[in-house]
């Protein structure tokens, strides 16, 4: 069974539970009720400790435009504002599409 994706606008929160201020994404063609549908190219923006994040790994069979989706199961890490710049951690979905669903 495939899982909710991302389509709320600030559905993605960092390690420390902070929701994601803006997400600069390159789809425009598919959405939902609630969004555009994320995909791995997106890059979230925060306000706090982590100041962007990156994709890694996402939905292994649904695509947007040849790039994979952003679901529950997705796998992404944060970006520090710290000078060297670190990692704070992994992305979360919080807030998901329940109804659209994707493997």
């Amino acid at each position: 069974m495939g899982n909710p994706v991302d389509a709320v606008p600030g559905g993605v929160a960092d390690s420390t539970g902070v929701a994601a201020s803006s997400n600069v994404s390159a789809n425009v063609r598919v959405s939902t009720a609630t969004g555009a549908v994320g995909i791995l190219t997106d890059v979230p923006a925060f306000t706090g400790a982590t100041v962007s994040g990156v994709w890694t790994l996402g939905a292994l069979r649904c695509k947007v435009n040849g790039i994979p989706v952003v679901t529950t199961a997705a796998v992404g890490v944060g970006i520090a504002s710290s000078v060297p710049p670190g990692t704070t951690g992994p992305l979360q979905l919080l807030q998901s599409d329940s109804r659209v669903k994707a493997l």
